[in-house]
């Protein structure tokens, strides 16, 4: 994907604290000023939980401003901020929910957040409502492309990845001719907790900090790095010397935070994404099976959590979300019966991360056609692909009665998309210029965290 593919396109991008702009699409946003698209930014919390909201808001909207966005293409949901020590979070209570400022429901301390806009009365802080909310957005504006940030150690990200995964299903099972494209984030290990390699004579792709990492190489199990989407933004940010540096400009407007002291691990040469397709040919068909649960194959969820609080010092919880079949299931199936008839190239079959298994037989049933598969587990995927099988109505997919399957997603593709090899480069030698370059930056950053912590003392609560 390239920049120019924006262009005279709708865009939404979903953060969930002020500053996470940066983080997710910071390089991106600044290049995307040189070309005509419409772009909305939406903050999910206020980022209330050690600062004033009022003071976290206003540097948004002066970041976003050095970025090309305009306060009126800004959105707030207006929820609370809450961290990962917190005994509970929103998005795991379905009736209300206090946060840990003690506050019941969304608001915003100037002006008025998105839900009190369009129903004129505060929403109660739970995930129905959070969910909607985000749902909502989505169905007023029907971008053509949506940002959000992925399954991040933080709860608040977390609640965000799998709300809008929540609500992105319920869009795409509701309007089954959208088919927008849907681009996912991190901003720890990517970006916050990236890997310090901005000193270079040339600007280096991003990495993936493993060191970050918990349990899973990517956060998100079913993720590959190898299949990231890689933009280049290397023309924005390119200047070395970070006063004239426009991200890094970016990051000094959020006086509250220290976001500006990462800048050497969140400037690169690129803008990394990972793609989740919505041209799922099993939104609009009609899905059965021969047991278990079969509205999780078709959410757009990939998996779901009873606790997102855990997951900085303890394996991530991915508890929910999956179909099971009965252990005396003794032909465990899938029926699918599509509305009008299609041509399949692609399948993918998710697996619930504890299963032990590892690989499976699968019997093919296309119209009258049967072929078997023998397919092996990968990041937590059995894919087949190259069907080529031609104006289908009816598919069925019959398993190994032995092996132990809990699905959490089946998606059933007309074409297969090509995965770009993104070489690693190298960094080079520095020259003088940019040694003595490096040095003025670390005064830069050194002026900028005296100054920053005096004025912070002030926002405080």
């Amino acid at each position: 994907m390239r920049i120019e593919d924006f262009e005279n396109k709708k865009i939404l991008i979903f953060c969930p604290h002020e500053d996470d702009e940066i983080n997710l699409a910071g390089g991106l946003l600044l290049a995307l000023k040189k070309i005509k698209c419409e772009i909305k930014v939406i903050y999910s919390t206020n980022g209330d939980y050690f600062v004033k909201a009022k003071y976290r808001i206003r540097e948004a909207i002066k970041s976003l401003n050095k970025l090309g966005i305009k306060k009126e293409n800004i959105i707030f949901l207006g929820y609370p901020d809450c961290f990962s020590d917190y005994k509970s979070h929103l998005y795991m209570e379905n009736e209300k929910w206090i946060s840990p400022n003690g506050l019941k429901q969304t608001y915003l301390p100037e002006g008025e957040e998105y839900h009190h806009k369009k129903h004129k009365e505060h929403a109660l802080l739970n995930r129905d409502n959070f969910v909607t909310d985000i749902f909502e957005i989505l169905e007023e504006e029907r971008a053509d492309i949506l940002i959000c940030v992925d399954y991040d150690e933080h709860a608040d990200h977390r609640a965000l990845h799998l709300s809008f995964e929540r609500a992105m299903g319920k869009m795409l099972n509701q309007y089954t001719t959208y088919h927008p494209v849907v681009l996912k984030a991190f901003a720890y290990p990517t970006e916050f907790f990236g890997v310090d390699d901005f000193k270079t004579h040339r600007l280096l792709r991003t990495k993936f900090n493993k060191n970050a990492v918990s349990l899973y190489d990517c956060y998100n199990p079913y993720y590959d790095w190898k299949n990231r989407i890689s933009m280049d933004i290397s023309f924005v940010v390119k200047n070395k010397f970070l006063l004239c540096n426009p991200l890094f400009k970016a990051m000094t407007k959020h006086v509250s935070q220290s976001i500006y002291s990462r800048v050497y691990r969140i400037i690169n040469s690129d803008q990394v994404f990972f793609s989740r397709r919505t041209d799922n040919l099993l939104y609009g068909s009609k899905l059965s099976s021969s047991s278990g649960e079969i509205s999780y194959l078709k959410d757009f969820m990939l998996f779901d959590s009873s606790n997102i609080l855990e997951g900085e010092t303890k394996p991530e919880i991915m508890d929910l979300g999956y179909m099971e079949f009965a252990c005396e299931d003794e032909e465990k199936s899938i029926q699918i019966i599509f509305d009008e008839k299609v041509d399949i190239d692609e399948i993918n079959i998710y697996q619930y991360v504890k299963c032990k298994t590892n690989k499976t037989k699968v019997r093919l049933i296309a119209d009258e056609k049967e072929s078997t598969f023998s397919i092996e587990l990968k990041n937590y995927i059995y894919q087949l692909r190259d069907l080529r099988l031609k104006q289908i109505q009816k598919l069925e997919l019959i398993f190994d009665k032995q092996d132990d399957l809990k699905l959490t997603e089946l998606e059933v593709f007309s074409h297969s998309l090509k995965n770009m090899l993104i070489e690693e480069d190298k960094p080079l030698d520095n020259t003088i210029l940019d040694k003595i370059i490096f040095k003025i930056d670390d005064g830069i950053i050194f002026v900028y965290k005296c100054l920053f912590k005096i004025l912070r003392t002030l926002f405080r609560k």
